[in-house]
């Protein structure tokens, strides 16, 4: 049989007041020392936290400085995808891709951020098509360029669900888009944010 202990405060041997309860919160006073390597442990399951708090991380840097290019368009789904898993059906998916390009005078490059749901046939965010600027364009007339695309994907998707998130990189009228130019770096994220 258990029992049961109730107290409106805790003090220690000085009187003074360490933990008090007025029924409706506690207070832990001042001074009352947390250990010096903090309160450790694992959260469990049924944890949630509050708004705008990360809860989820996933990357990639490519740093072998080798191009690729492309003439139509291509899917960079080796290069840069980027799997999360959903933990939280409210969250939101920070995204966040970067590399050096460059075009030859003339040239046009768009590049698009794309997701696949569970394997699925993937999807342009934001329904960009293949004729449209999308989340970057380069036209840089013969020069290198660092290109950043960003975005913010309110996914809705259940917990457990795997989204895989990449590039697809396009060059206009058949002239040559790259990723990577000139012996440059890429690199991308995904921050799954709480909702």
């Amino acid at each position: 049989m258990g029992s049961t202990l109730t107290v409106d405060n805790i003090k220690d041997s000085g009187d003074n007041t360490l933990v008090s309860s007025t029924g409706s919160g506690h207070t832990i006073a001042s001074g009352v020392a947390v250990p010096a390597a903090g309160v450790t442990g694992t959260l469990g399951s049924g944890i949630t936290f509050p708004a705008g708090h990360m809860i989820g991380f996933g990357s990639f840097t490519e740093t072998s400085g080798s191009n690729i290019t492309t003439t139509g368009t291509r899917e960079l789904v080796a290069e840069t995808g980027i799997t999360m898993v959903v933990k939280s059906a409210s969250s939101k998916m920070l995204l966040h891709f970067q590399t050096s390009t460059a075009e030859g005078d003339g040239n046009r490059g768009y590049y698009h951020i794309r997701r696949s749901i569970d394997g699925a046939t993937a999807t342009t965010l934001r329904g960009f098509g293949t004729s449209d600027k999308g989340h970057a364009m380069t036209d840089v007339n013969g020069q290198f360029a660092t290109i950043v695309l960003t975005d913010v994907d309110t996914h809705g998707q259940a917990v457990g669900t795997s989204i895989q998130y990449y590039v697809r990189m396009i060059a206009v009228s058949s002239t040559t888009a790259y990723w990577r130019a000139g012996g440059g770096n890429a690199s991308g994220y995904v921050m799954e944010i709480q909702g």
